[in-house]
């Protein structure tokens, strides 16, 4: 990829001293048993849950051996300019693609779209002169071809379901004057009353009590930059699903997010963090992918990655259901995991927490130097 397509999320430090003659010799005459893997075990992977590559970074292309022709792109990226907040790119292809295209997100404002079985690229020295667009280039990955495409700010994206056709429609959010300061938030902390949610194993650690103190923090934050934050309850109280939502609606809020804390069917299972967007809304799935990106880079939580609510229910979550503005329900940890337990009791983890979701609203409306 061109230089500075990228900015670097990680560093690596790798010990490559070269070990003695004599060591090198020992390990020669001696060498250690090499473990295997019993071949009726399964293979351990982590995080346990199925990776549909929301989390952030590529999936690799299934290794396959090539039978039919590749598909090549026939035409130059075509681009159509619907108004100065969304446009639509297309490029038409020679032969089908081996499967539907996707995409991914390795950052808030790139994404990337895979292409199995197909051999595209752009021309020397190709620049697209589009207001939401800063940079695309193409790049070969073992039988795909990845384009990969820079935004001047995080957008949504609407890939067509086509094997002979890429079009890809961008769309801009509408954020307002771009700054976090007078934009209204509605922070709700799940459960509350009689309903205690999800619990520890033990019973000592009752979700609604962790959700009520992220939900402050994260409003504490908020209210710091300048933000106008309702809390749909700051004590201990029930309150019904769809009152939640229509508090953001009544209030016309700009943003509704929903905190909440994980479990599962078997303990220390899963670890990590989620969040989640209505469907298949394409903003949601933007605020939802900003947001936990934020929270996997700033805090010492995993992170799962963003995943449509239609994952877990037909319908949703009632709270997104009912939410007539960009909503998200935040699952951040598994209070069945004793590592995730411990973290999402500390002050150091609340905190940061807040950090990560405000610094994701920042990202996701511009409003970062």
């Amino acid at each position: 990829l061109p230089e500075g397509f990228y900015k670097p999320t990680r560093a690596f430090k790798l010990d490559a001293t070269p070990e003695s003659d004599d060591k090198a010799d020992n390990n020669q005459a001696n060498p250690a048993p090499i473990k295997r893997q019993d071949p009726q075990q399964p293979m351990t992977t982590s995080p346990s849950v199925e990776d549909d590559g929301s989390a952030g970074g590529l999936l690799p292309p299934p290794q396959q051996t090539q039978t039919t022709p590749l598909a090549v792109n026939t035409g130059p990226l075509n681009v159509q300019v619907e108004s100065t907040d969304s446009l639509v790119m297309s490029m038409k292809l020679a032969g089908s693609l081996n499967g539907a295209p996707r995409t991914t997100r390795p950052e808030p404002n790139v994404f990337e779209i895979i292409l199995p079985g197909a051999d595209v690229h752009l021309a020397d020295g190709f620049k697209l002169d589009a207001d939401i667009v800063e940079q695309v280039a193409t790049r070969r990955d073992g039988n795909a071809s990845i384009i990969s495409v820079r935004t001047k700010r995080p957008v949504g994206v609407e890939l067509a379901p086509s094997t002979t056709e890429i079009v890809i429609r961008l769309m801009k959010p509408n954020v307002g004057n771009g700054k976090l300061a007078g934009k209204t938030i509605v922070i709700d902390p799940g459960h509350g009353g009689y309903d205690n949610g999800a619990k520890a194993p033990d019973g000592s650690v009752f979700e609604k009590n962790l959700n009520l103190m992220f939900g402050k923090a994260v409003s504490q934050r908020l209210a710091e930059e300048g933000a106008t934050v309702i809390l749909t309850r700051k004590t201990d109280v029930f309150i019904p699903l769809a009152d939640r939502s229509e508090v953001a609606n009544r209030n016309g809020a700009d943003f509704f997010i929903s905190i909440h804390v994980n479990s599962n069917s078997l303990s220390n299972s899963t670890s990590g963090g989620i969040t989640f967007y209505h469907l298949n809304d394409q903003v949601e799935q933007l605020l939802a992918q900003t947001i936990q990106h934020e929270i996997g880079g700033l805090t010492s939580m995993p992170s799962i990655g963003a995943w449509s609510d239609g994952r877990i229910y037909h319908t949703g979550f009632a709270v997104l259901r009912h939410s007539k503005v960009p909503a998200i329900l935040i699952e951040t940890g598994f209070i069945n995991n004793s590592v995730d337990r411990a973290k999402l009791q500390t002050e150091e983890y609340r905190d940061s927490l807040a950090a990560a979701i405000v610094k994701g609203l920042k990202v996701f409306i511009g409003d970062v130097k």
